[in-house]
């Protein structure tokens, strides 16, 4: 994801998910064996601290505090995937190092979406970076109901918080 290879990242994922051993215990034993059949030593169980770096990983795609850059990037790893049946993404009190985070992704139409992004942070200089949660040409941007021009296909900038952003496509 850092790398831009959401992709990668993602096949990835997909990997270290299909090896979590004993099968249906979701989570990762300290040593996995490719031949699952054979009884094998595997190690600590759960192995936590296995566990707790993929729950920072996957909280880096969702929000990621970068120090030297001074802002916070958001949605850097999302994936339409993520949306439910009602094409909508929410994250409720995702903990920061500025306070708790809310944000809600609405995709109301191909051309069209809405994010909000409310909490109690306080960001002081810092700004945030929206990826491109699409991955397709933005025509417009709308930040609390004005337009925008701090956008390229790649992300949208913007220092206002709380904020909506109404995201137009081509």
């Amino acid at each position: 994801i850092f790398l831009n290879q959401k992709e990668r990242g993602f096949e990835l994922l997909d990997f270290m998910l299909k090896y979590q051993f004993p099968a249906n215990w979701n989570h990762w034993a300290e040593v996995v064996w490719r031949d699952s059949s054979k009884p094998e030593f595997i190690g600590d169980m759960p192995h936590t601290w296995v566990g707790s770096d993929f729950i920072n990983a996957f909280r880096n795609m969702i929000v990621y505090e970068d120090e030297n850059e001074k802002n916070i990037k958001l949605l850097m790893g999302f994936t339409p995937d993520f949306l439910n049946e009602k094409n909508v993404f929410e994250v409720v009190n995702m903990i920061t190092i500025f306070g708790k985070l809310n944000i809600h992704l609405k995709k109301f139409s191909e051309q069209k979406i809405v994010v909000n992004f409310l909490g109690n942070l306080d960001v002081g200089e810092w700004k945030f970076e929206l990826f491109n949660p699409f991955n397709k040409t933005i025509k417009n941007v709308y930040l609390n109901g004005k337009q925008i021009f701090s956008f390229d296909n790649k992300k949208i900038e913007f220092k206002e918080f709380p904020a909506t952003l109404e995201i137009i496509y081509f």
